[in-house]
């Protein structure tokens, strides 16, 4: 637990950081001019502070409404505009089998990294998921979310690829497939992207603060408010991820989330591959020994 505690909060910093620079480059998008980092952050920061200061039913409430702007968006602009008139163009793209010889080059491995460093943060669900009260609504939730993100990252991924090799030229390929297309794709574009990055940002810098908010508890004076508490925290989480975006999304990306993607895949993919079906066969029996006593 307390080098997961290491990798979760470096990979908050890490996550949150490149979401606030994207925030940055989206809203120069949205106004129509270049924003400098600075006061892209610092507008980007305040929203974050505001929304997840206010605690955790307002983090779920915001980030329930941005999410349908986000699929409507996607939906619209990518899957019925773009994807129809690109999909001739998937049978050119280069590939490599899924499990091929050169086994740590390939598709197969990379997905475990992409599980990986996505498990490093996956406290900052676990946070969220507290308004899930039963059995059936966990099982509900993980299929619509798997089913939204699947199908919708599948199609994102597929148009990008459809784009090939034009992407190779911006860091950021979906902004070169919508500079392709009529002006107002821009704009909700560069709306919808900026929805989703507030929704990681504010989830990511929320469970943050709240795990260090029981420091303190009990105490006299404001100190002794956890709301105080929750609010510095928040403030001294965006300070730090400040300070991390300066290196830019794209090392942030390419170097920070591959190194602890590698580190996640020893520390939670494997062992989850390994111990977790024991232990929740174990558990289940545990619960029925339970009610039938």
């Amino acid at each position: 637990m307390p080098l997961y505690d290491v990798v979760f909060s470096s990979m908050v910093v890490l996550a949150t950081g490149a979401t606030l620079v994207g925030m940055s480059n989206a809203l120069g998008g949205l106004l129509g001019i270049k924003i400098s980092l600075y006061l892209g952050y610092l507008i980007a920061a305040v929203i974050v502070y505001i929304i997840a200061s206010f605690g955790l039913r307002v983090v779920l409430a915001s980030s329930a409404w941005m999410s349908i702007g986000i699929i409507g968006v996607v939906v619209l602009l990518l899957i019925i505009f773009r994807l129809p008139s690109v999909v001739g163009n998937l049978a050119n793209i280069p590939y490599k089998p899924l499990f091929g010889p050169a086994f740590f080059q390939s598709p197969f491995w990379f997905m475990l990294l992409y599980a990986g460093f996505q498990a490093c943060v996956i406290g900052s669900y676990i946070n969220g998921g507290t308004i899930l009260k039963t059995h059936k609504d966990t099982i509900g939730a993980g299929i619509i979310s798997f089913l939204l993100n699947g199908i919708l990252l599948t199609a994102m991924v597929l148009t990008i690829f459809g784009n090939y090799p034009a992407i190779l030229k911006d860091a950021t390929p979906t902004i070169t497939i919508v500079h392709q297309m009529a002006p107002i794709f821009t704009f909700g574009y560069s709306l919808m992207l900026l929805l989703a990055l507030i929704t990681t940002a504010v989830s990511l810098i929320f469970a943050s603060a709240k795990r260090w908010t029981r420091y303190g508890a009990g105490a006299k004076g404001r100190w002794g408010d956890e709301k105080f508490r929750l609010r510095i925290w928040v403030l001294a989480w965006l300070v730090i991820t400040y300070v991390i975006s300066n290196v830019g999304i794209v090392t942030i990306v390419k170097k920070g989330y591959g190194f602890f993607g590698y580190i996640a895949l020893a520390l939670v993919i494997l062992p989850i591959l390994i111990f977790a079906p024991g232990k929740i066969a174990w558990k289940k029996r545990q619960l029925g020994e339970n009610r039938s006593q």
